[in-house]
């Protein structure tokens, strides 16, 4: 019998409603109190489960004790260590070094850059790399941590005082810094599968940045007929994805500066579905569940077709 592991990080997701056939095989360890479990074959809410190593012990233990076809997880920060453990059972889905290059933003830019555009970047060991960077590259300049997510522990520093500022906070051995970007952002949101392929784009309406001075963001989405700039922005992913080594079946969260000379740069890549409202705003639209879209096919379950 086929058996399948998540490590869930969504809040309201409802894996027997999204995986019927599959319900009482499915073995859940989700890092939010989950509704709709009665049905599943196992379920656990684990405190700090992105952090504890207990998910990935018991998961292992399942292996033995079951086996298992399917590790999966919709978690951006458990996106490695799935990896790791499909490696190790010999199981399908993204590979640890696949993982990484979309998990690492400096791994991710350097893998990028064989085939679009990015800012340029200096991962950094202390801060002699940081001003070296600033002396070649100017103001103002992001550093931000390479693993973190949804714009958390980001700095722009604009000056010689902002910089100063930021040398007054304890220093982190995971930090980057790139050159600032000017330019409205634009979210490509895609799911990609044998005989599967949904894409949709879409514009921020103000900096991701904004989050952190109380502004409120969202998106416009782009008509993927009438707009010309959503087959450019869709051409582009695909660009992005020849530099990378890609699983068979994946959900892509790409986001993208468009330059006032009319250029597109990436600034990340990730191998997971959007977050914050962006599924829904996708399954108001167009009619589909990225979750689902993603969750079914990645298990060898057929999903119902993207819209013509």
């Amino acid at each position: 019998m086929t058996h399948v592991a998540v490590i869930n990080y969504g809040p309201r997701h409802d894996y027997a409603a999204m995986l019927p056939e599959l319900a009482d095989r499915l073995h859940v360890f989700s890092h939010h109190r989950l509704t709709g479990t009665a049905g599943l074959a196992s379920y656990e809410y684990v405190e700090d489960c992105e952090s504890v190593p207990y998910p990935e012990l018991r998961i292992r233990g399942l292996a033995r004790e079951t086996g298992l076809a399917h590790v999966i997880t919709d978690n951006e920060y458990d996106l490695e260590r799935a990896a790791r453990i499909r490696a190790d059972l010999g199981l399908p889905g993204q590979s640890p070094a696949s993982a990484l290059s979309f998990r690492d933003k400096a791994v991710m830019k350097e893998t990028a850059r064989r085939t679009v555009p990015t800012a340029p970047f200096r991962r950094l060991a202390d801060i002699t790399d940081l001003t070296g960077f600033i002396a070649e590259q100017g103001y103002p300049v992001v550093v931000k941590p390479v693993k973190q997510g949804g714009s958390r522990d980001i700095s722009v520093l604009r000056d010689d005082d902002a910089l100063l500022a930021f040398s007054r906070r304890p220093w982190r051995d995971d930090l980057m810094a790139e050159g600032f970007v000017e330019g409205p952002m634009y979210h490509v949101d895609a799911v990609v599968a044998p005989g599967y392929r949904f894409v949709a784009a879409s514009r921020y309406l103000r900096s991701c940045l904004g989050v952190f001075s109380g502004q409120n963001n969202g998106s416009v989405q782009l008509h993927p007929v009438r707009d010309p700039f959503a087959r450019r922005l869709e051409d582009f992913l695909d660009r992005v994805l020849e530099a990378f080594d890609t699983p068979e079946t994946a959900a892509y969260h790409l986001e993208v500066f468009h330059t006032p000379d009319d250029e597109l740069v990436l600034c990340e890549i990730a191998s997971r579905v959007g977050g914050d409202r962006i599924p829904a705003l996708t399954r108001l639209t167009y009619g589909v569940d990225l979750h689902t879209a993603w969750l079914r096919q990645s298990v060898g379950l057929p999903a119902a077709p993207p819209p013509a």
